[in-house]
This record gives structure tokens, sequence and C-alpha cells, in this order.
């Protein structure tokens, strides 16, 4: 007798990556943290279930429409979760390529924040202008960031016994996905210009993966 595996990883790739950075939240115990390119709140209302210490969470996104969609996903976990803790959650439009002067002075030198599945979406060039908004300008003193390893995709792809939608890349909307050397040197770069620190991890692997010498599904990084 076979048995069909419906999704491929044991746990939603999404909620291992969530997992992990909860984890490093619990661990370092920050006071807040930003979410950047939050999109419809899915890390936000994942965090709410259990915040912790946090005193309060706060999303960034440059789509109105999408934050608005998110606003209504985080207002009603209570009906889910009636004996959590509740704590604000509140949800700012910002351009990660150009952070408003108002931004930054409010909130430069904050304790922790997470770039999830985000900047795969940009390009190179807007990828530089966001660094330098986060690393330099803004200067956080923890951050968190997950991108696909392009190297893994031919494991999801048998894995999900699909053609690739989209060529190369997972979704048709990125404008790039790294393996493991070029997402290695950018941290590197992205420490060696900022003097930063950085863990490198990874995220996920198929089940049935026996091999592992492709890595994980995604990057992961704390800075």
């Amino acid at each position: 007798m076979s048995v069909e595996i419906s999704n491929p990883f044991l746990l939603p790739l999404g909620t291992q990556r969530y997992h992990q950075a909860l984890n490093y939240i619990q661990s370092l115990k920050p006071d807040f943290i930003i979410d950047f390119g939050c999109s419809e709140c899915n890390f936000l209302f994942y965090l709410s279930r259990d915040p912790g210490d946090l005193q309060f969470s706060i999303g960034v996104d440059n789509d109105e429409r999408t934050l608005l969609k998110g606003y209504r996903s985080i207002s009603v976990p209570s009906l889910y979760y009636p004996h959590m803790r509740s704590y604000p959650v509140y949800l700012i439009k910002e351009d990660i390529t150009k952070l408003s002067d108002d931004f930054i002075s409010k909130y430069k030198n904050c304790p922790f924040i997470t770039i999830i599945e985000v900047i795969e979406h940009l390009t190179l060039e807007d990828l530089e202008l966001a660094t330098e908004q986060i690393f330099s300008k803004l200067a956080p003193m923890t951050v968190y960031l997950t991108t696909p390893n392009i190297e893994y995709n031919e494991i999801i792809t048998k894995s999900f016994e699909k053609d690739r939608r989209y060529g190369q890349f997972r979704h048709a909307d990125h404008k790039f996905e790294w393996n493991r050397t070029e997402f290695r040197n950018w941290c590197n770069k992205i420490c060696e210009k900022f003097n930063y620190s950085g863990k490198i991890e990874g995220v996920g692997r198929c089940v049935g993966d026996e091999d592992k010498n492709l890595g994980f599904a995604s990057h992961s990084v704390l800075f």
C-alpha cells in the first residue's frame, strides 16, 4: 500500500520559518519586533498566539490594500485563541528601499526585525537600497532574514511531482534566487560593510530528502 503525501514538508515551510524566527525572539527577548514585508500579516498572526515578553509588534509593507487585509486577519485572533495575552500590533505603510525620516527617527536601533521571504521580490538594485536603509540608517540590534535556496528547487519539484511553473524560480514575482555560496557571500558583505556578525542556517527539508546535499529549502541568517 502506498501513502500519498500532500505536502512533502513534515510541517509547512512557512510555519517552519516562523518557528525559527519565534525561537530567536523567545531567546533574545526583545521588547518589540518589526516585520518588514509583512504582507497579510501571517507571521504577526502566528506571533500573536504566543507573544511572550513582547510589548508590541509592528508590521511594515508598501501595499495599502495588503495591509488592510492584514489588519483584518490580526483583528480576530482572540476568537481562535481566547486564552492568549492580547498585545498591540501596529501596521505602517513604508517603502523598504526608502524609509521615511520619521520612521527612522522613531525606530533607529530597534531591538529585532524580521525580513521573511521578502528580498527575492526586489530587484538587485532595490536590494542594495534596502540594505542601506535597514543596516545603515535603521541599524537594528538584530535582523532575522530568510530567502529561497535555488539549489533546493530540484528537490521541491520532484517532491511535489509537478513541473516548475516559473522557470528556475519558485514564484513568478521572484527577481532572483541564490545558491548557498551566493547567499553566504551576500551575508559576508553585509557584515563587513555594516559591522554586523552573521549566523547562517537554513529552514526546511522535504520528507525523504536523505542525502541533504542541497542544503535547506530556505536560507536563513541572524545578523
